[in-house]
């Protein structure tokens, strides 16, 4: 699917697999910073519920 669809949900997948390798770079790089989008997705709620976080349905409307 082309990035040019607009599908919500690869939007949604483009934004989380972005952030993830944004953090591992900041990591990577030895800087202590966690980037604030990172923050909002992996550490906004209880640690058990995100350490094995799969992502199985998103819901969306077009309205």
């Amino acid at each position: 699917m082309p990035k040019s669809a607009c599908f919500p949900p690869m939007e949604i997948a483009d934004f989380i697999a972005h952030t993830c390798g944004a953090q591992a770079r900041v990591m990577r790089q030895g800087k202590a910073k966690e980037r604030k989008d990172f923050k909002v997705i992996f550490k906004s709620i209880n640690e058990k519920l995100t350490s094995f976080m799969h992502i199985t349905n998103i819901k969306y409307s077009d309205a």
